[in-house]
C-alpha cells in the first residue's frame, strides 16, 4: 500500500489528523467548520476565511460561517463578495473549481501570476487590504458540499504548493464530515408543513415577512459572522433569481423545498424549485424549508429535481 507523506511534514500530520477527527464526531456543519479553522490556520496561516455549505444540487450556499477575526471587514463587505461570485465573470469560481481533478487552488495561479486580471482581487481584496487568496471545494462520493475561501494580508506570500496540496488533503475529510452533517439534518426534518413568503427590496432588505416564512426561517442553522436579517441561503436564491434575467426587472419569486424523506432515500437531488417572473415587483423569495433552492425562470410545476452533479 502506498502511503503519500504530508506535503507540510509534522504540522501537516497533526493538522490533518485534528481535522479528520472532527469530521468523525458527527457535528453540525457549521461547528464544524469552526473547530476546523483551528488546526487549519496553525498549518496553512490566513488572515480571513469564508466557509460555506451548499446544496450539491444547485451549488447555492446553504450556510454561511466567516471569520475575520471579529474585525467585520469581510461581514461589511459580504453583499460585494456574493455579487461577484453570482452575477461576475471572474477567476477561480466555485463552480469551476468542483469540476477539477484537485479543487483547490490560488488566485495567483489561476491568474498565471497576475492577480490584477481578477475583478475580486482589484475592487474587493485590495480595498480591503487583502493580497493572496486560496479556494477550494470539499466533495464527498464525487458530489460538492461546501466551499472555502481563505484570504492573507496584501504584503504577504502567496499559499505555496505544499499548502494547496495540504488543503486538498483535508477537503476529503470535510467533504465526508459535510455529507453526514446534511444528511442527518436532512433525516430529521420535520413534515412538510405549507410555504411561507418573503419579499425582498433591492438592497436585500426585508419589505414583508409571512408568519409561516418565520416558522420555517427558525429551522435554519443561524449563519455565523454575516451579519445578514436572513439566512445567507434565502439571499443567495434571490441573487440567482435575479442574475436568471440580467437586465430584467426584479420580481422572481422562487420556491424551495426540503424533501419529504431523507436525501439518502430519495433517487433524485435534496429539492425542487418553481419560479415565476413578475415584472416591476420586488423580489420574493418563498423558503418551504432549509437546505436547497433551485430559481426556474419558466413556470414548472411538480418537476422532480436533477441528479446531484457528480465529478471525476
Amino acid at each position: 500500500m502506498l502511503v503519500m507523506a504530508n506535503p507540510l511534514g509534522a504540522k501537516g500530520v497533526a493538522a490533518e489528523a485534528a481535522i479528520a477527527r472532527l469530521c468523525l464526531e458527527g457535528l453540525p456543519a457549521l461547528e464544524l467548520f469552526e473547530r476546523a479553522a483551528v488546526p487549519l490556520r496553525r498549518a496553512v496561516p490566513y488572515n480571513a476565511g469564508c466557509w460555506k455549505t451548499v446544496d450539491p444540487r444547485t451549488l447555492l450556499y446553504t450556510s454561511f460561517g466567516i471569520e475575520d477575526g471579529r474585525t467585520g471587514t469581510l461581514a461589511a463587505a459580504r453583499w460585494r463578495f456574493i455579487d461577484n461570485e453570482l452575477l461576475e465573470p471572474d477567476y477561480g469560481k466555485y463552480h469551476e473549481l468542483a469540476r477539477r481533478r484537485i479543487p483547490v487552488s490560488t488566485l495567483h495561479r489561476d491568474t498565471h501570476g497576475e492577480p490584477g486580471r481578477s475583478a475580486r482581487y482589484r475592487y474587493l481584496h485590495r480595498s480591503l487590504g487583502f493580497g493572496a487568496e486560496l479556494r477550494g471545494v470539499f466533495r464527498a462520493g464525487g458530489t460538492s458540499w461546501g466551499h472555502i475561501a481563505v484570504i492573507r494580508g496584501e504584503n504577504q506570500p502567496d499559499f505555496s504548493d505544499q499548502e494547496v496540496a495540504f488543503v486538498a488533503r483535508i477537503a476529503a475529510h470535510l467533504g465526508y464530515g459535510l455529507r453526514e452533517a446534511l444528511l442527518r439534518e436532512t433525516a430529521a426534518a420535520m413534515p412538510q408543513r405549507a410555504p411561507g413568503v418573503i419579499v425582498l427590496g433591492q438592497d436585500g432588505s426585508v419589505r414583508s415577512i409571512t408568519d409561516q416564512a418565520r416558522f420555517w426561517l427558525e429551522q435554519f442553522a443561524p449563519d455565523r459572522g454575516t451579519g445578514l436579517e436572513l439566512p445567507v441561503v434565502v439571499h443567495a436564491v434571490a441573487n440567482r433569481a435575479l442574475a436568471a434575467r440580467p437586465g430584467r426587472a426584479a420580481g422572481f419569486w422562487p420556491v424551495a423545498h426540503r424533501p419529504r424523506r431523507p436525501l439518502a432515500r430519495r433517487r433524485h437531488g435534496p429539492g425542487r424549485c418553481r419560479g415565476h417572473n413578475r415584472p416591476g415587483r420586488s423580489r420574493r423569495t418563498g423558503a418551504a424549508a432549509a437546505g436547497t433552492a433551485l430559481p426556474d425562470p419558466a413556470r414548472a410545476r411538480g418537476r422532480p429535481a436533477a441528479r446531484p452533479r457528480r465529478h471525476q
